[in-house]
């Protein structure tokens, strides 16, 4: 900055110096033809010429404008030995400290002693980030042989199961489950062909996908105005499902690094149309019209093939369920006897069904949702590193409501296992990886108490509100996952360590 006002100075000053030069010479010149003209209507006139009154004007117009002229070139050479006299080695080191404390300065460095503090789970079994990473690079998509799951995998056809995954959910821990209705079926129905056709009806058959210039994908939302140095981390484009396909092909085939682009396909219900719907059915106890009427695709205009292929996803089924739990009535076909869904606790708060598509490599930064979360995996298998809420003030997250990215880490935890080479500046790290890139950052962030579990076709996994996820699309079929969320927990666990971690103000409820 410093730099910058001093180059203003300087061109400012050239500036002034042209425009006095060239009023003294304009001055001069009127001055000069004034005199000539009145010289000749004298001798016109023929009269004896009178004395000479511009003289001293003259000359104390030249004497000022030499004085002018000498004192910005004075100025000038001033300013120019300030900048040049300055120690270019003190210059580069107040850069360097600047760029630092810049990195550095929504980070809260935790006593050595903190790991005795962050809480460790017996289930699910958790261990230290760093461990995590150091065994498994997230830059590295193919599943090593060794790999060992911790989290329990239940039968929701089993009712012992059944309920304890119930008891799971109320005490906030996270499960996964295999033969969920309808979802093991999928996995054979969304087909590439399957897929394409019913992506083809949207908008010219365009569809949302996001770019990044490396496998790294930060979510975001516009803000007014965007923080200062903030740059977009995607870009988002309208392609057609096949071409994202040949991307995706690509990606596989030549087995794309982590500095290569890549790209995230992206679907979803439209979320809005789905509260008003679910509001519209708890206060009229009146069933909506036939859902394969209303078009409600949010990114790609395509019917809502979504919810027919994924009813336990279907906020309006769960709706209908509880009018008929209360009411004693059926609503829309939904008796009172059914039992209330499994996947969707609270109607009212569902924010509809989202789904990301992925090709191999694929990341999405770690963040958290205050909502409680349904994932299924339809085809292919991601990798879900997952943190509790107690380990928050290690990952080093955007606290601020007002960014883009809020509720994210900015850390790139792949650098972790090389973060012993990595320049205390970050100059070494990746573009975009801002402080994440500084050791003390990775060295605390290896402190956190995290677990690990790969995701695979025909499973649901259940993710508590507020627990950070870090996901990573693994290497073989693109993975294609689906997941719906609703309402905080009743009971408010992990809510504390969230406050406690950004701060009330930037709190806020799923």
């Amino acid at each position: 900055l410093r730099l910058r006002l001093r180059l203003s100075l300087w061109l400012w000053l050239r500036l002034r110096l042209r425009l006095s030069l060239w009023l003294w010479l304009r001055l001069r010149l009127r001055l000069r033809l004034r005199v000539r003209v009145k010289t000749m209507a004298v001798k016109r006139r023929r009269g004896p010429p009178p004395k000479s009154r511009g003289g001293f004007p003259r000359f104390l117009l030249s004497c000022m404008g030499i004085a002018a002229i000498l004192f910005l070139v004075g100025i000038a050479a001033l300013a120019s030995g300030i900048m040049t006299t300055e120690d270019p080695q003190l210059t580069a080191e107040r850069v360097a400290a600047d760029r630092e404390e810049r990195l550095l300065q929504n980070w809260k460095e935790l006593p050595p002693d903190s790991a005795a503090t962050i809480p460790q789970y017996t289930y699910p079994k958790t261990r230290p980030l760093g461990d995590i990473l150091e065994d498994w690079n997230p830059d590295d998509p193919v599943e090593p042989a060794n790999f060992q799951e911790v989290l329990d995998v239940l039968d929701f056809n089993d009712a012992a199961d059944r309920q304890k995954a119930r008891e799971l959910m109320k005490e906030e821990l996270p499960f996964k489950l295999i033969n969920s209705p309808g979802v093991k079926a999928k996995e054979s129905l969304w087909s590439d062909a399957y897929l394409t056709t019913k992506l083809a009806t949207g908008l010219r058959g365009l569809g949302t996908v996001e770019e990044s210039k490396s496998n790294h994908f930060m979510y975001w939302v516009a803000r007014s105005p965007s923080p200062p140095g903030w740059h977009k981390p995607t870009v988002k484009k309208l392609m057609s499902f096949t071409t994202w396909l040949g991307k995706a092909a690509d990606a596989r085939e030549k087995r794309l690094g982590p500095d290569d682009k890549h790209h995230y396909f992206v679907l979803g219900t439209n979320r809005d149309f789905t509260r008003k719907e679910v509001k519209n059915i708890l206060t009229t106890q009146v069933p909506p019209r036939k859902f394969a009427q209303r078009g409600e695709m949010e990114f790609t205009g395509a019917s809502n093939f979504v919810l027919e292929d994924l009813p336990i996803f279907d906020a309006r089924r769960a709706a209908m369920a509880e009018v008929a739990k209360v009411t004693g009535q059926s609503c829309g076909g939904i008796t009172k006897d059914e039992p209330a869904s499994f996947f969707i606790r609270q109607a009212i708060h569902n924010k509809g069904v989202q789904c990301r598509i992925g090709m191999r490599g694929v990341i999405a930064e770690a963040h958290y949702d205050a909502g409680r979360n349904m994932i299924a995996m339809l085809r292919g298998k991601k990798r879900y590193v997952l943190t509790p809420p107690e380990s928050c003030p290690a990952l080093n997250i955007i606290a601020s409501r007002q960014h883009p990215s809020f509720r994210h880490s900015q850390t790139d935890w792949s650098l972790y296992p090389q973060r012993e080479r990595l320049d205390k500046r970050g100059e070494d790290a990746p573009q975009g990886s801002g402080g994440g890139a500084h050791p003390k950052v990775l060295e605390t962030l290896g402190r956190a108490q995290a677990l690990e579990t790969v995701l695979r076709a025909g499973e649901v996994m259940y993710l508590p509100s507020y627990w950070f996820h870090y996901i990573v699309s693994l290497d073989g079929d693109i993975s294609v996952q689906c997941n719906t969320r609703h309402g905080p927990p009743p009971l408010k666990q992990g809510e504390a360590a969230i406050v406690q971690c950004i701060g009330r103000d930037n709190f806020e409820h799923g």
